[in-house]
This record gives structure tokens, C-alpha cells and sequence, in this order.
């Protein structure tokens, strides 16, 4: 079995892979005899240019840094499907046929995500000796970043003033964060912010490296929030160092419905990590991390709205 490879940002190009072999998996179990459910990959129909070209190849460098790329084959952006697949219309259901099948972008976002929803602690544990020694598991060098509490913090492409509700619901804010930080990670712990340099709520950080969050309190008074000393913010850093360091935290604090943030969580190799989870509207929480509180998210909500009302003109009506 194929799938139709995403065009799209990296995340969501390996999270829509990871769904697909799980769902093959299954089947597998359920249908032996027919090989067609073992996971082959995604291709392409037609070769990809800019930017799909870009993202598929950032997703290529990905797998392989992870340690999945036989588990999860990518041939590249230039290569195509096998002419000999059958495009798949309608429902996934098993098949007598044993012709390799090629499942299409909506059948993964709806055939898929129930049965990784309901399968991937146990392909987690299936992958765990391939993550162990993948080289993300296995720093080589001092600059690589391992363990204490990690943040990934969403911003760029999304703010609280988007017109369009799936975005601007995504956007938690800096103290949504401090009040997870304050809650769930140790006084000693050292921390890392890990996020984009264009953010709606601004950065902040002193010469001596002392991290703060820029605030606006309730009446738009600015003023500034100083973190511990341990904490380091890190703005547009490469991706494979991001998930590294996701992938070995002791700690890991996800965005909102983000599959750049959730993917490195699943592959998180510390068999006592905490991953705090926002509830999502896109993803779910494997049964070993830890989901935050309701109080907690009607605080994230408020939070919304309360810069929405402050700087939004078109939230306020």
C-alpha cells in the first residue's frame, strides 16, 4: 500500500506516513494473506517543484535523522508512483485483490486517523529500537541539546487575529506557557524555548542570556516577565536540531495542533518523559502523557480572547 505524498511542511508529511503505516499494520493482523497491507511508502504522481519540492525534501533528511526512513520509505520528491498501483476511490476497506493500491490525501485524513488514533502506542513501541539508535537519539557532537524541559511554542503563520477560526484557535500565548512552565516543570530544570522569530507576542532576552516573556497585562500595560535563569530561547534553529532535542527531553511541552510539535513527541525515546498536551482538534494524546487540565484550557481560551480583544478590530464585533 501507497500513499499520496503531502505537500506540505514536514510535519504533517511524516505525521500523515506514521498514520498510514499504522493503518496498514492493522490491517496486516486482520487479513494475513494479503500482502498488499504492508506500508510501501509515499510517492508522487508527477514530479514536485518549488515550494512542495522544498518540503518533501526537508521530510526526506527528517526520516533518515530519525532512524525510520526503511519503515517510512520517501524516495524523493522527482520520483513517482510505480505505474502498476491502483488508485484507490472511496471507503478504505480490505480487498481479495493483491494489487498494490495507492490511497489518496483524503482517504488518509479520513480513513486513517481513527485507526492511529487507536494504534499508535503500539507502533510506538514497535519503532522504539529504530529511534534508539537513530541519530537523533545518539548526539555526536557537545552542541547538540539533550534532556531537561523543552517548549515548542507555535507562532509565524499563526496569530489571534486570523479571520479564520482553525488558525487563530491554535494560538496559545506567552502566559499560557509560564503557567505551564511554573506548573509542570522542576524549579532546577533547565529549559528551552524552541520558535519563530516572527511571533504576534514578542521575545524577549537580556545580554546576560536571562530569558523573559514581553507581556501586556489586562488594562495593554506593557511590562516584562523574567523566567529562571536556566532558560534559553531559540528562534528559527534547523529542524533536525529542534526534534532532537524534542526527542531526548526529560520534559516536553507541545503547541496546539501542530504536527511539527506532536510527530517528535511520539518519537520521544525517554521511557519516563512528561509530554504535556494542550487538547487538540486535529490530534490525540498517546495514554502516557499527561493532558492539562480543564481550568487550564478555559485559561488558554480566556487568554484568546483577551488578545483578541485588545488587538484584534475584527474579533471585537
Amino acid at each position: 500500500m501507497y500513499t499520496i505524498a503531502r505537500k506540505d511542511r514536514a510535519g504533517a508529511f511524516i505525521k500523515d506516513m506514521i498514520c498510514a503505516h499504522v493503518y496498514a499494520s492493522s490491517q496486516q493482523h486482520q487479513h494475513q494473506q494479503h500482502q498488499h497491507w504492508v506500508y510501501a511508502g509515499a510517492c508522487n504522481i508527477k514530479p514536485q517543484r518549488r515550494p512542495v519540492r522544498l518540503y518533501q525534501l526537508s521530510a526526506l533528511k527528517l526520516l533518515t535523522f530519525i532512524g525510520l526512513e526503511h519503515e517510512l520509505p520517501f524516495y524523493g520528491p522527482s520520483v513517482v508512483c510505480p505505474p502498476d498501483v491502483v488508485l484507490l476511490n472511496g471507503t478504505i476497506t480490505s480487498s481479495n485483490t493483491t494489487t498494490s493500491i495507492l490511497v489518496s490525501h483524503q482517504e488518509t485524513y479520513d480513513g486513517f486517523d481513527h485507526a492511529c488514533s487507536r494504534g499508535l502506542e503500539q507502533w510506538r513501541h514497535q519503532m522504539a529500537p529504530a529511534l534508539a539508535l537513530s541519530p537523533a537519539a545518539q548526539p555526536t557532537n557537545r552542541q547538540q541539546q539533550t534532556g531537561g524541559a523543552v517548549l515548542h511554542i507555535r507562532r509565524g503563520d499563526v496569530t489571534p487575529c486570523s479571520s479564520m477560526p482553525w488558525v487563530s484557535n491554535r494560538y496559545l500565548s506567552n502566559r499560557y506557557y509560564q503557567r505551564l512552565m511554573k506548573e509542570y516543570i522542576p524549579p532546577n530544570m533547565p529549559v528551552t524555548i524552541y520558535s519563530e522569530r516572527s511571533s504576534f507576542e514578542p521575545w524577549g532576552e537580556n545580554t546576560n542570556g536571562t530569558f523573559f516573556f514581553d507581556n501586556d497585562d489586562d488594562n495593554g500595560t506593557s511590562h516584562r516577565t523574567t523566567t529562571s535563569t536556566t532558560t534559553t530561547l531559540r528562534l528559527d534553529t534547523p529542524l533536525h536540531q529542534v526534534w532532537q532535542h524534542i526527542m531526548t527531553a526529560d520534559v516536553y511541552i507541545l503547541s496546539r495542533d501542530s504536527a511539527f510539535s506532536y510527530v517528535p513527541a511520539l518519537l520521544n525515546v525517554k521511557s519516563n518523559a512528561t509530554i504535556l498536551f494542550t487538547p487538540s482538534t486535529y490530534f490525540q494524546p498517546l495514554p502516557t502523557w499527561t493532558v492539562v487540565s480543564n481550568a487550564t484550557v478555559e485559561f488558554a481560551r480566556r487568554e484568546l480572547e483577551r488578545l483578541q480583544h485588545q488587538y484584534c478590530p475584527s474579533k471585537k464585533q
